[in-house]
């Protein structure tokens, strides 16, 4: 999928920037038994990184006032399914799946959106609005992609999975271990929500 710029973007998207008649599920991808992406130049595994971000992220959620729903708060395993199932049970406007990624290549950087294959049009829209934000705040984001990973298409409602950098790159790594950073990712995604839902 060819990625929205920002002044495209912003022709089509009505700005919203409260959420008080919104639902949002935060997933942080991994967790407990499974670490997800393996530290290998140094810092944090992937599992206590997406855990941050989302907290940061569910703060600024709230600020805008949106009912946040957390799929696990601490270094617990939580089953796909279960992360899935949390978007129809709670009837919500949108679950945002965070990761970070890895490669054998160390030279591939950057965050990336994904939505499903036959996602419906607001997951689309969430995800260029998050791409866009990101760019805006100079943190490189590749666009947005197709993939039908469980948390995407285990539910009905409108969904989006963030990688928010690669674990193997050196740039990427350095930056995600940076508390600074990642709250710039949080507050990118928040901003993105807030204007896309």
């Amino acid at each position: 999928m060819k990625p929205q710029r920002c002044n495209d973007y912003s022709k089509r998207v009505k700005y919203n920037n409260t959420l008080y008649d919104k639902t949002i599920i935060i997933d942080p991808g991994h967790g407990g038994k499974d670490p997800g992406a393996l530290a290998k130049i140094g810092g944090q595994d992937e599992k206590v990184l997406v855990l941050d971000i989302a907290k940061r992220l569910r703060t600024k959620l709230k600020e805008k006032g949106a009912r946040v729903i957390m799929s696990r708060n601490s270094d617990r395993f939580v089953k796909l399914d279960d992360r899935a199932r949390l978007a129809d049970r709670y009837n919500a406007d949108l679950l945002v799946s965070i990761h970070i990624d890895s490669h054998k290549n160390p030279q591939v950087k950057g965050a990336t959106c994904y939505i499903a294959r036959k996602s419906l049009r607001k997951s689309r829209e969430v995800a260029e609005s998050i791409d866009c934000c990101l760019n805006s705040n100079l943190i490189n984001c590749k666009g947005v992609r197709r993939a039908d990973f469980r948390v995407l298409i285990g539910h009905s409602k409108p969904a989006v999975l963030v990688e928010c950098g690669y674990i193997t790159n050196i740039v990427d790594d350095m930056n995600l271990n940076n508390s600074t950073y990642r709250d710039k990712i949080a507050e990118s995604i928040a901003t993105a929500i807030a204007k896309s839902l």
